[in-house]
């Protein structure tokens, strides 16, 4: 949905999509207000917009945002690029491959902002979201390997990872390609990469590798260079001496709630960790963050937790954990993934599984949440998995 407006039809456009805002109600309902002040093309980008609102608000803050279904799907959420911009140097900053201007919003607060991409309806949605949002930037519609870049200024990019719409997790594959991206940022002061949770990444310049979560889901690996590192470092609590910084760096999980507030976790990947056949006294589930950094097993072992069955599988411990991490429950049953052996253990405590964990298992959450919603009025949690060739069931409150 390209704009293709005038500035003055852009204005008129926001200006009646206000006034639908204000006044709610269905688009049908809306639709003779809508065509009452507006032509028929102007009409057309007011309707496509008002039905996306909602989740651009709830995603991207407050205020109108010009987007498609798509963008908004690829543009970084307000909690997650608040954090980053934490990790920028006060200054110039050219955010590449910008989008709608999620993260320029943010990055804007670091200093003067050019936003570049090459899709002329993301450089022109980005345009608009600045300007409704007061920032003071220069956007252009270009290549970001064939710009000017001064050496002083940072950058933060957004590869394309759905360059021929299907998501990758191989870095070569993105567009730009990943090495031509870090030829890009070596010559740069600081930067931010923003690439996918998976994507295992070799790379020649000095980089601190970050995973963030929100609400319990992984949203990028964000790689780390240049001064970032250290701004980063300070502002997560993460030790970066110069021997960390010639050997392995720390791995770090940025765990996000829905309000903005974060905690970390960081660690160097270990390889070993203790199982067990049995539940213990406590389940435990870390956040996606750590399990997509490959810190499960450091997590571990620096809380005493066993793995149930196999290393992939969830955590068990003797005593409680009390990290913003991990969910921590007191078992109250184990036992074989029986339908029928679970529906009576249920219905003995009187009790429903408010929610379902599975892991290793081909199970639906979702079914097994309706199935035994009628064995009781007491919430408890069901968690199923593998250890070896039996599906275990357990029981926590």
């Amino acid at each position: 949905m390209p704009i293709v407006l005038s500035a003055a039809d852009q204005l008129r456009c926001e200006q009646v999509l206000s006034q639908c805002l204000e006044t709610g109600g269905s688009i049908d309902q809306l639709m003779p207000f809508i065509r009452s002040e507006l032509n028929g093309q102007c009409a057309g980008h007011v309707v496509a917009l008002l039905g996306l609102q909602a989740k651009a608000v709830a995603k991207l803050g407050a205020g109108i945002w010009w987007c498609t279904e798509r963008s908004l799907q690829q543009a970084t959420p307000w909690q997650v690029a608040q954090q980053k911009s934490r990790w920028m140097p006060m200054g110039e900053v050219f955010d590449l491959c910008s989008g709608i201007g999620g993260d320029g919003v943010w990055l804007s607060r670091q200093g003067d902002l050019v936003a570049i991409d090459c899709d002329p309806t993301m450089a022109d949605m980005c345009e608009a979201n600045l300007r409704l949002r007061g920032v003071n930037s220069t956007v252009r519609c270009a290549d970001v390997l064939q710009q000017d870049i001064p050496t002083s200024a940072a950058i933060h990019i957004d590869p394309d990872r759905r360059p021929n719409e299907k998501r990758m997790t191989h870095a070569a594959g993105y567009l730009p390609p990943i090495d031509d991206v870090f030829a890009l940022v070596g010559r740069q002061p600081a930067a931010l990469i923003k690439v996918a949770p998976a994507a295992e990444i070799e790379s020649p310049i000095p980089m601190l590798r970050i995973w963030i979560s929100l609400a319990l889901s992984v949203r990028e690996q964000t790689l780390v260079c240049g001064q970032s590192i250290d701004l980063a470092a300070s502002d997560l609590g993460i030790s970066m001496n110069g021997e960390t910084r010639s050997a392995v760096m720390p791995r770090s999980a940025v765990m996000l709630s829905r309000d903005g507030q974060s905690s970390v976790y960081s660690g160097v990947p270990a390889t070993r960790i203790s199982s067990v056949k049995q539940p213990l006294a406590f389940m435990l589930d870390i956040d996606p963050a750590i399990r997509a950094a490959g810190l499960t097993e450091c997590f571990a072992g620096d809380h005493g937790a066993a793995s149930l069955g196999a290393p992939s599988g969830f955590l068990t411990s003797g005593d409680p954990i009390a990290h913003p991490g991990v969910i921590c429950e007191s078992v109250v049953w184990s036992g074989s993934c029986d339908d029928r052996k679970l529906r009576r253990e249920l219905r003995a405590r009187k009790a429903y599984p408010r929610r379902v964990k599975t892991r290793g298992v081909d199970h639906n959450p979702n079914e097994l949440e309706k199935r035994y919603r009628q064995c009781g009025d007491e919430p408890v949690t069901l968690w199923i998995g593998r250890a070896g060739e039996k599906r275990y069931a357990v029981i926590t409150k």
